[in-house]
């Protein structure tokens, strides 16, 4: 009998980084897969809770209603580690990364036409992430063989801050403007993602997101 060949599966990511004086140290993450799905997450603690569940199978393509969700790791408990996934279309979801029962819990979940989206305006906001105040991150170490790994780092010269993270989804066709510093444009699937990274003062790991219906 002959072996049936198997799809190698195709996933690249990129590690989102902050080099100090002293170390590299590790923001979060963006994986990119084969389907041409996009998932972020962070790479520290970030704590929501299950009452945040939203779920909406209703997108009005002309009267669409935003909605900026807001999670505050410190002062809302019951799920770890969330990573949100875009598949193209249009569907988002939310959910978490490890769970004691061994499935992940869908926290948020939403549709949205985001070809529709793009041709009524420029960019669709997705993404906005603080991390926790640097001493607090984990110390990145990037192992060899790691093939399709990218790093996007943005420098910081001392340690009393946070960093910011502000993922937009733009047409597949987009560039990024002259002057645009520590942000990158990653073209994956249908669409272009703009990843942006500043420094902020040192606070609490928040996972931020944007969702129109």
């Amino acid at each position: 009998m002959s072996k049936k060949a198997v799809k190698s599966k195709v996933e690249t990511s990129r590690h989102f980084c902050c080099r100090t004086v002293q170390c590299c140290k590790k923001v979060g993450w963006l994986s990119l897969q084969d389907d041409g799905s996009v998932s972020f997450g962070l790479s520290d603690k970030t704590f929501v809770s299950p009452r945040q569940k939203f779920v909406s199978g209703i997108w009005n393509a002309y009267n669409r209603i935003g909605i900026d969700f807001l999670v505050e790791s410190k002062l809302l408990d019951g799920v770890r580690n969330p990573h949100f996934t875009f598949h193209p279309p249009l569907k988002f979801h939310l959910k978490d990364q490890y769970s004691e029962k061994g499935a992940a819990t869908t926290i948020f979940s939403g549709i949205a036409d985001v070809g529709i989206v793009l041709g009524q305006q420029n960019q669709l906001p997705w993404i906005r992430a603080i991390s926790n105040p640097i001493p607090k991150m984990s110390e990145h170490k990037l192992r060899s063989g790691n093939l399709g790994v990218e790093l996007f780092s943005i420098d910081s010269e001392g340690e009393s801050a946070s960093v910011k993270i502000e993922i937009d989804i733009l047409d597949s066709n987009a560039t990024l403007k002259n002057g645009e510093r520590d942000c990158w444009l990653v073209k994956w699937g249908q669409f272009s993602y703009r990843c942006k990274m500043s420094l902020c003062a040192p606070q609490i790991s928040t996972l931020a997101w944007y969702y129109e219906y």
